[in-house]
């Protein structure tokens, strides 16, 4: 009887480029478009740069491009590098249970480019990532390592699968990939995780650590073909509530966890997208608002954004905490007050509210310090809900159906709800507010345009004209129609 890693390879030595729904085609393209606006931006952030100087100039074979720099090293160089940029800013997407693009993306990109294939290559590659990666983390949950902490357990598998299948690795190769990359899986520090440059290592570190399985796996190099579902395998070591099932179940081309993917049209974690679109439908009506009159701003989340705020250390994120050595702007993407505050202030939440000048700004620290943010247990229950059938209530749904329901739900019109609710006092006694059930560019609200437009957004901050900017999209849109990836290439490193 074959074990999970054995069917798991099976599911991805076969998949071809048809078996995906055009939805999840669609859902590919914008994928790929906002993580190259993602990778944009963080060119532009310190730890982003560092990595470009420490390997830059590091050679290797076989040779794959660094975004925006011209410069070409080892592939698993080019793909550490380009997930550095990646998470540079938290600004890529995320599925069910855990980020994605922002391995499987420079993965399948740097692979697509040295194996010279095709755009239909470079999604088949980018989709089967997130498959691999939703799924192994699914297995994983609950647990503290859910969401971004879970990455770095997961994406080694993805990017060596991705590499196997471009490779054309055969199906012995492709299951040994999985074995050699799940023997050792990098386990996050939260102290790391919360503050320092070293977040931003999240996923590029395993991303590298998993191409390396993959070439492995291609010279005959052998791994455990039931290293998730033995008893002292990885689910049962990952986590005190393993449930290595999941992995395989339903495991076809009918249910798609690429479905739940969300993308983040502002830098930071997950919870700060609904309350910023709040912020942002507050000023669109009330354009004249001075910051400076403001009392107090309230803002209601689901439990799942208050839980991950509090574990943030919270001090790091203050105007004197900032200038110590565990600090640094990327503790602000776990920051609710900071972000309300410059939003409200700058009127735009973009990378440039984390440079210096931004992030040091008094004048936003003292705004933020007028936000308190509260659990609201209506919008909790409605994440969970949000995989329930309709008129099923939530009481109604037993813990052995966690697996039926959440495929189920993914195959139909899946909806998103995480939402938020702010409210804005003024020292006048008037009152501003805003709510909503989903984010925008998560699922249900999977506009194309908001990804259009953060990436014009993006290309003009690295300095792109609107005529490179808008051959770019074209790009995107039909990448499924090119035959090589190079004039994409061309356009973007």
């Amino acid at each position: 009887m074959a074990t999970i890693t054995e069917k798991l390879a099976q599911y991805a030595f076969e998949m071809k480029f048809t078996d995906i729904p055009e939805k999840i085609i669609k859902l590919g393209k914008m994928q790929l478009m906002n993580l190259i606006a993602t990778i944009f931006a963080g060119t532009k952030m310190r730890p982003g740069q560092i990595a470009l100087e420490a390997f830059q100039d590091a050679g290797g074979n076989p040779p794959a491009s660094i975004i925006t720099t011209k410069k070409k090293v080892g592939l698993d160089k080019a793909v550490f590098i380009n997930g550095v940029f990646a998470q540079a800013l938290d600004y890529e997407d995320y599925g069910m249970p855990m980020h994605c693009g922002c391995t499987t993306v420079p993965v399948s990109l740097g692979y697509t480019e040295v194996m010279e294939l095709s755009g239909k290559e470079l999604l088949l590659g980018m989709i089967i990532g997130n498959e691999i990666s939703c799924r192994i983390g699914l297995s994983l949950f609950p647990s503290l390592t859910t969401g971004q902490t879970c990455d770095p357990l997961v994406h080694p598998i993805s990017a060596a699968v991705i590499g196997a299948k471009l490779m054309n690795l055969n199906l012995e190769q492709m299951t040994n990939a999985i074995g050699i990359a799940a023997y050792l899986p990098q386990w996050p520090i939260l102290k790391g995780f919360f503050g320092p440059h070293t977040k931003t290592l999240t996923s590029a570190l395993p991303a590298q650590n998993g191409v390396i399985a993959c070439q492995l796996a291609a010279k005959g190099f052998t791994g455990s073909h039931n290293i998730f579902d033995a008893p002292d395998g990885f689910c049962n070591f990952m986590t005190n509530m393993p449930s290595p099932g999941r992995i395989v179940e339903k495991l076809d081309y009918e249910h798609w966890l690429t479905n739940t993917l969300a993308f983040k049209l502002y830098p930071g974690c997950a919870y700060l997208d609904a309350p910023l679109d709040c912020v942002f439908e507050i000023l669109e009506k009330n354009p004249n608002m001075d910051p400076d009159e403001i009392k107090a701003i309230k803002v209601k989340l689901p439990g799942l954004g208050t839980v991950s705020m509090d574990l943030a250390n919270r001090h790091a994120a203050t105007l004197k905490g900032l200038k110590e050595p565990d600090s640094s702007y990327a503790i602000l993407n776990f920051n609710v007050p900071y972000n309300i505050a410059a939003a409200l202030i700058d009127k735009e939440l973009t990378p440039k509210q984390f440079l210096d000048d931004r992030i040091f700004d008094p004048k936003i620290h003292e705004l933020a310090k007028k936000v308190t943010v509260e659990t609201d247990i209506a919008m909790t229950i409605q994440i969970f809900t949000s995989f329930l059938p309709k008129g099923m209530k939530i009481t109604d749904a037993q813990s052995n159906m966690f697996n039926t329901l959440i495929f189920d739900a993914i195959k139909g019109d899946f909806k998103w709800e995480f939402g938020a609710r702010v409210l804005v006092k003024m020292k006048n006694g008037e009152k501003y507010k805003a709510s909503t059930t989903i984010a925008k560019a998560a699922p249900g609200n999977h506009d194309k345009q908001y990804i259009i437009d953060k990436f014009k957004q993006e290309a003009a901050y690295i300095g792109f004209d609107s005529a490179k900017t808008n051959e770019l999209i074209k790009i995107f849109e039909n990448i499924e129609e090119y035959d090589s990836i190079q004039e994409l290439l061309q356009h973007i490193t």
